[in-house]
């Protein structure tokens, strides 16, 4: 398992698993394999490809696009598109659940 615990500037594609702590600078693309646990921040967009899994406990400033497998328990400024589970407390576009 990969961890990111402090700044990671650029786009980042996740095909493992991965734990982010910290700040990722600029988009984040989970593909077919990846799991991203995110406790930090992404300041772009996250786009999660069939078969990719996200846990967001952490905020995402830009849009989501839900094509595999995406539990929200954290904050998305953006736009979620597609499907995804979103625990009580999250928030999405501005609107708490």
């Amino acid at each position: 398992m990969r961890t990111i615990t402090s700044r990671y500037d650029g786009d980042l594609c996740v095909d493992d698993a991965t734990t982010a702590r910290g700040t990722i600078n600029g988009d984040c693309l989970v593909v077919d394999g990846g799991l991203l646990h995110l406790y930090g921040t992404i300041t772009g967009d996250l786009d999660v490809r069939g078969g990719g899994q996200v846990e967001l406990f952490g905020t995402v400033l830009g849009n989501v696009v839900a094509g595999g497998v995406v539990t929200v328990a954290g904050v998305i400024h953006g736009l979620l598109t597609g499907s995804a589970t979103i625990r009580r407390g999250a928030m999405v576009s501005g609107r708490r659940f």
